[in-house]
C-alpha cells in the first residue's frame, strides 16, 4: 500500500480487481499496466525477484479492449453529459470539491429520471475509498404516492418536476429556516436586510397543513461489455458484484440524514482543510461560487434535503452490452462459457493504477485537467532464469481446465439473487442482465480480505484450478509463479502415480 497508493486513497477498482486474480492484479501493479503500452516495461520483478516477462500481443490485445470498454462508457455519459468543463485542479482541496460539485450536479439532475458518472467516496474499513457509478436511476417510492390525494393534481406535477426543493421568499434579518438540523451542516450569515430563498422541509409543510413531498429511492447499475452473446457465470461476474456494493454502501452513507454524513472525519482521512479558500481560477472554471469545502458541504446538505431521496435500492444490477468489431458489424467471437469476463479481464486495472493526486477522477459537469501522475514500481530488469518445464506447465493446466469447456450461451444466477434477465441484442447491444441483493457480511468479508492484502499482510494468491481459464487472456502467464507452482503440484502427484 505505500509503495502504489502511497497517498492513502483506494479506488473502488483498487478493491474489486484482485476478486479476478489478486497475482496478476499484483504483477499489473509492478508492470505500470496503467500506463500507456509505449510507457510500459516488457519486463519487471515480482515481489519474490523473479522476472516476469510480458506477453505483447495479448498486452495489445487487452489494451484494445479496454480502450472499447472506455470509448461505450464515454458514448453513455454523453446520452445525459453532452457538455464537458475541463478545470484545473492545483491542490488536495480543489481535488476533492471537484468531487463534491460532480456528485452535487448528478443528484441535481436525478430530476430527469436518470444520470450516469455519478462520483462517490467515504471511508471503508479505516481506508478512504472513491468511485465512479456507472449509472443511478431514480425511483418513485410507492408509500409516498399513496401519501398524496387525488385531488393534489397540481402539487403532484411539481414535485415531480426538476427541483423537488420548494422555495420561499423572506426578508429575515438574523434567523433562517435554512437545513434542518439533522443534516449537520454549519449555518452561513447572509447579508441582512435583504430578500432571500430559503428551503422548507417537509416537516415546515407539515406544519403549514400541506402535503409532503413525493419520496424516491436510488438504483444502481454498472455496464459491462462482452466480446460474446452470453453474460458471464456467477464466478466470473464476482468483481462486478463487489464493485456496485461498495458504490452502494459508499452512496447510502453520502445521503444519510439519520446520522447524516461527517465529511470532518473524511477531510481528517485525506488531509485537506475545509476551510482552504478556492483559487479564483477553480471557482471560474467550475461556476460554482463556493469558496471552500464546507461551503460546498452545506449545499450537499441542502440538495439532499431538496431531492427526497430516502434510501438505496438493495437491488444491484450488472447490464451486459455486446462489444462488436471495429466496424461495428457483429460480435467479435462466440466461445464456450470457461471464457473469461472481458471486461473485468482487460480494463479492471486501467482505471484505478493513476497516481490519486493527479488522475482524471470526475467525467461529470467538470473533469480534472492536470497532468498524468508518477508511478511507484519496480525497475525492469532483463535477467531471466526460467528452469521450469513449459510443456510440463502446459499438461498440468490442461487437466485441470479439460472439464469447463462446455459451450452455453446464459448462465443461471446465484440462489440468492432476485433474478437474471435474458434479452437478445437489441438496438444498444444489451445482451443481458444480472440482478442481486447487497449483502453487508458477504462484502465487509471480502473487502477485509483484500485490505490484508493490500496492507502486506498475506501474499497475493492466484486463482483456483477451476479458473485457470482465465490465464488464457493474461499477458504474465508465461513466467507466472503460480502457474510454476501448480505445474510442479501436478508433476508430483503424476511421478507418485
Amino acid at each position: 500500500m505505500q509503495q502504489y497508493r502511497r497517498h492513502g486513497v483506494f479506488s473502488v477498482t483498487d478493491l474489486v480487481s484482485p476478486a479476478w486474480c489478486e497475482l496478476q492484479f499484483d504483477y499489473g501493479l509492478r508492470g505500470k499496466r496503467s500506463r500507456p503500452l509505449k510507457d510500459r516495461p516488457t519486463s519487471f520483478k515480482s515481489a519474490s525477484g523473479k522476472t516476469i516477462r510480458v506477453e505483447q500481443r495479448i498486452s495489445t490485445d487487452n489494451d484494445a479492449i479496454t480502450k472499447h470498454g472506455q470509448a461505450v462508457h464515454k458514448e453513455l455519459e454523453r446520452e445525459v453529459k453532452p457538455v464537458e468543463v475541463k478545470v484545473d485542479v492545483t491542490t488536495n482541496e480543489t481535488r476533492w470539491a471537484l468531487r463534491l460539485i460532480n456528485l452535487i450536479d448528478c443528484l441535481e439532475s436525478l430530476c430527469h429520471g436518470m444520470t450516469r458518472e455519478v462520483p462517490v467516496f467515504g471511508i471503508i474499513h479505516g481506508e478512504a475509498v472513491i468511485g465512479i457509478v456507472d449509472e443511478v436511476v431514480r425511483i418513485e417510492n410507492e408509500a409516498a404516492v399513496e401519501e398524496i390525494s387525488p385531488n393534489s393534481k397540481r402539487r403532484k406535477t411539481e414535485s415531480a418536476g426538476c427541483s423537488s426543493r420548494k422555495r420561499v421568499k423572506t426578508s429575515l434579518e438574523t434567523t433562517s429556516l435554512g437545513v434542518p438540523e439533522r443534516y449537520a451542516c454549519p449555518a452561513r450569515t447572509k447579508d441582512k436586510g435583504k430578500a432571500r430563498e430559503v428551503d422548507v422541509t417537509d416537516s415546515d409543510l407539515e406544519d403549514l397543513g400541506l402535503p409532503k413531498s413525493r419520496t424516491f429511492s436510488l438504483m444502481l447499475r454498472d455496464n459491462k461489455t462482452r466480446g460474446v452473446l452470453s453474460i458471464p457465470s456467477d464466478e466470473d461476474a464476482y468483481s462486478g458484484k463487489m464493485q456496485l456494493m461498495l458504490y452502494r454502501r459508499l452512496l447510502q452513507d453520502l445521503i444519510s440524514t439519520s446520522p447524516p454524513y461527517n465529511f470532518n472525519l473524511l477531510w481528517q482521512k485525506v488531509g485537506v482543510n475545509a476551510s482552504a479558500q478556492f483559487p479564483e481560477k477553480f471557482s471560474l472554471q467550475t461556476g460554482d461560487s463556493s469558496s471552500c469545502l464546507n461551503d460546498l458541504v452545506e449545499k450537499w446538505c441542502r440538495v439532499v434535503a431538496a431531492s427526497n431521496v430516502t434510501a438505496i435500492d438493495p437491488t444491484l444490477e450488472l447490464v451486459y452490452r455486446l462489444r462488436t468489431s471495429a466496424h461495428r458489424q457483429k460480435p467479435i467471437v462466440q466461445v464456450p462459457r470457461g471464457d473469461p469476463e472481458d471486461e473485468d479481464l482487460a480494463r479492471a486495472i486501467l482505471a484505478s493504477l493513476a497516481d490519486i493526486p493527479n488522475g482524471v477522477f470526475s467525467r461529470n459537469m467538470v473533469t480534472e485537467d492536470s497532468g498524468s501522475g508518477s508511478h511507484t514500481g519496480l525497475g525492469v530488469n532483463s535477467n531471466s532464469n526460467q528452469d521450469e518445464s513449459d510443456s510440463a506447465l502446459q499438461w498440468a493446466l490442461a487437466q485441470s481446465i479439460k472439464d469447463i469447456s462446455d459451450p452455453t450461451i446464459f448462465q443461471t444466477s446465484a440462489d440468492d439473487a432476485p433474478g437474471e434477465s435474458k434479452l437478445q441484442p437489441d438496438g444498444d447491444g444489451i445482451i443481458g442482465a444480472k440482478r442481486f441483493l447487497h449483502n453487508d457480511q458477504e462484502l465487509d468479508g471480502y473487502i477485509g480480505n483484500v485490505l490484508r492484502w493490500w496492507r502486506g499482510e498475506r501474499k497475493a494468491k492466484g486463482v483456483d484450478l477451476k479458473y485457470t481459464y482465465r490465464c488464457n487472456t493474461c499477458e504474465y502467464r508465461a513466467d507466472c509463479e503460480w502457474r510454476e507452482e501448480k505445474a510442479l503440484e501436478v508433476g508430483k502427484r503424476t511421478t507418485r502415480i
